[in-house]
């Protein structure tokens, strides 16, 4: 073997293939990825914080979780504990990435949709873990993507993602 399998591939590893009179090698697809943050409390970093909310540090801090890993975000949102919302990105993601990410409204509340919404419109491979922090990790499909449901706490989405998400991301 000439490369490690795995690698991402770069102009010196293309000059090394080219000078053994290598022009064709297998490689493997970047994952596309999409990232949602779900709550009603999230505001955007960098617009004032009203009273009772707080910034959204979950889908930056995944987005470049996935970068890291080996993933390429499509898209990276905020979006509210609203059925149709959350039932409208999953439709959409399910289009054009092999990994759907979700941060937050897994677990048991009155607003957590995550659950019913996978549920409904794909299938819930595993939903709670024995694990602390992030008990209320859900893994799921919808048609040919993969669907994770992290904790909304940011300690607990960066240990599930570490654990269940980039390592399934590099094995892809």
């Amino acid at each position: 073997d000439i490369l490690i399998a795995g690698i991402t591939i770069k102009a010196s590893h293309i000059a090394l293939l080219s000078s053994l009179g290598i022009k064709h090698v297998k490689v493997k697809k970047t994952p596309k990825v999409s990232v949602f943050a779900v709550g009603d409390e999230l505001i955007e970093v960098g617009n004032p914080l009203p009273t009772n909310k707080i910034y959204n540090s979950n889908s930056p801090m995944v987005s470049s979780l996935v970068e890291t890993y080996g993933g390429s975000v499509v898209r990276e949102l905020t979006i509210k504990d609203n059925k149709d919302e959350i039932k409208n990105n999953l439709i959409k993601s399910s289009v054009d990435s092999q990994i759907i990410i979700f941060t937050g409204g897994t677990s048991v509340g009155t607003k957590d949709f995550l659950p019913e919404v996978i549920r409904e419109n794909g299938k819930v491979l595993v939903h709670g873990i024995a694990m602390r922090p992030g008990s209320p990790v859900l893994i799921g499909l919808k048609d040919q993507s993969l669907v994770f449901c992290l904790p909304g706490t940011p300690v607990a989405a960066y240990i599930c993602f570490l654990l269940i998400v980039g390592t399934t991301i590099k094995r892809m």
